[in-house]
């Protein structure tokens, strides 16, 4: 049992690196997918990477750049990567490699033998992204010359921005569980006007008897006064947030003050829920 209980950290870390590789390999292909999509546009005279709002707003990037990382972000929910600092930086560096691979990528499709200056010098790969940095300009006017690396550094940083956004958006702050390397399901159990604080109560007292639990959701918060409560202001989002392993789950609560149609609000409470109470409630949503 000792050997046993021993090599559990190493066979969580093993199991933690390939979820982890398996995302970036989604991550890669989403890339590939993106520049795939960019290269194509290019052809037909639409320059995605160069669309630029007011000329000082990429757009482009960031779309292109949201799209490139969308791989990291289903691969890390499918697989259960928490979006820890170090997974951030992973997804930077892995975005930064993509733009810069999809720049010689293209460089080699469109001039496989290499490519002339003014004078006739063939030019390598760098001697090209330089010449076409400098050459960068706006509709009729003149070329930006050195200034070009501005613009090539607002498109790299757009694009890594719309590159985080997607998983930092969908996944943190995300309740996670470390055992099963899952990030947790959520499931809306009730909207109670906030002025009811007796039944707000009586749920939150109940919630480790299931039986109970949901015959206080009948009587205090049934279905079919959701829509009048949230017309109604104020009220308390009841939320379960569980585990699709293990069926560990937290009752959250959140006060909810804005429009009708408003899916989350502060915080009020996480109060822990056992496992078999929350099988228990998912059983009695489904037959409901």
């Amino acid at each position: 049992m000792a050997s046993t209980d021993a090599a559990e950290p190493n066979r969580r870390a093993l199991v933690g690196s390939i979820r982890f590789v398996a995302t970036l390999g989604l991550g890669l292909l989403s890339c590939a997918l993106a520049f795939f999509i960019t290269y194509e546009a290019a052809k037909a005279g639409l320059n995605l990477m160069g669309w630029y709002v007011n000329w000082v707003m990429p757009v482009g990037p960031l779309l292109v750049g949201l799209a490139a990382s969308s791989g990291i972000a289903l691969g890390a929910w499918l697989f259960g990567v928490r979006m820890s600092g170090i997974s951030l930086a992973a997804t930077l560096l892995l975005l930064g490699g993509a733009f810069f691979g999809a720049e010689y990528v293209a460089f080699r499709v469109l001039y496989p033998g290499g490519v002339a200056d003014d004078q006739g010098n063939v030019l390598g790969f760098w001697g090209y992204f330089d010449a076409a940095t400098r050459m960068i300009h706006f509709e009729n006017r003149r070329a930006l010359g050195l200034f070009g690396y501005l613009m090539r550094v607002l498109d790299f940083l757009a694009f890594s921005a719309g590159g985080v956004l997607g998983p930092l958006l969908l996944l943190v702050g995300r309740p996670y569980c470390r055992a099963c390397y899952r990030y947790h399901r959520n499931s809306v159990l009730a909207h109670v006007p906030a002025g009811n604080e007796e039944g707000i109560a009586e749920l939150r007292d109940t919630r480790s008897n299931a039986a109970q639990f949901t015959s206080n959701l009948i009587k205090i918060a049934p279905k079919e006064t959701w829509e009048e409560t949230a017309r109604s202001g104020e009220r308390i989002l009841f939320r379960l947030s569980w585990c699709p392993s293990c069926r560990d789950g937290q009752l959250i609560l959140e006060k909810l003050a804005g429009l009708p149609d408003q899916k989350s609000g502060r915080v009020l409470e996480q109060l822990p829920v056992p496992s078999r109470v929350v099988g228990d409630l998912l059983a009695s949503q489904r037959a409901a």
